[in-house]
């Protein structure tokens, strides 16, 4: 199983995401309890995973330094993030799912476009990590 790092539901509350410290993402039935899912692509911890509100992709970070989106149904990674300088260890999605904020180990918040992979933003050096 593994050390699970954050737990997010979906908005309609049928499925559980969970980052984990083996370096995936798992994705639960919330009724069952089966695993119905399991992302593999980042190379270190997962600190994090959160579903968009559409519902349609999910989002992880990394002690790799990544961002990754995902696409829920098929569980394949559509898209990496690979501008972070150390570990990622929060994200969040806008309400409209266009943007993803990332707050790193380094102690820098990005915003970064979901749909062309660039980071539109660095926010200035805060005075500790970013969680």
């Amino acid at each position: 199983p593994g050390q699970v790092f954050s737990v997010a539901w979906t908005n309609d509350g049928n499925y559980i995401v969970t980052a984990l410290k083996t370096r995936l993402v798992k994705i639960w039935n919330a009724h069952t309890g089966e695993c119905v899912g399991t992302l593999e692509g980042h190379t270190d911890y997962v600190n994090q995973a959160l579903v968009s509100s559409d519902g349609t992709k999910i989002a992880s970070c990394s002690h790799d330094k990544t961002i990754k989106i995902w696409d829920f149904e098929t569980h394949k990674c559509i898209k990496t993030l690979e501008r972070h300088d150390d570990g990622v260890l929060s994200i969040g999605w806008t309400k409209d799912g266009a943007r993803i904020v990332g707050g790193d180990f380094y102690y820098f918040v990005k915003v970064w476009n979901v749909e062309t992979g660039q980071c539109e933003h660095t926010e200035e050096r805060h005075s500790g990590a970013v969680r």
